[in-house]
């Protein structure tokens, strides 16, 4: 029983982190520069950088992976019903697209993805 609870509240927190988009009141810029830097990096933000580019392969996109898995599942659960109310286009979006692009379009390190 606690086996299958902590397995329900760990699939609920993967897919709001996951399935939900960032609230933010403004814009924010990336914090990583798209073009080569004008000063020289320092070691705390190539530590910074490669920290996150660790994180990301080694906690980021496992989760992404079962986050596909699961959207994919809810998707044909939620299709059916889905196509009553015309809205299967949302669902595919949301279910399946989003995770997938999360977990293997967005560079590597950039934990933040549009």
């Amino acid at each position: 029983m606690k086996r299958m609870l902590s397995l329900l509240v760990i699939v609920a927190l993967l897919l709001t982190s996951v399935a939900l988009p960032p609230c933010r009141a403004q814009e924010r810029a990336s914090p990583y520069p798209q073009t080569a830097p004008e000063e020289p990096h320092t070691s705390s933000s190539q530590t910074t950088y490669g920290e996150l580019m660790i994180a990301d392969v080694l906690i980021m996109r496992p989760l992404g992976f079962a986050a596909c898995i699961i959207g994919l599942t809810g998707a044909v659960v939620a299709l059916p019903f889905a196509a009553i109310t015309n809205s299967q286009d949302a669902v595919v979006r949301t279910l399946i697209e989003k995770p997938f692009q999360y977990t293997f379009q967005r560079p590597v390190g950039q934990v933040e993805w549009q």
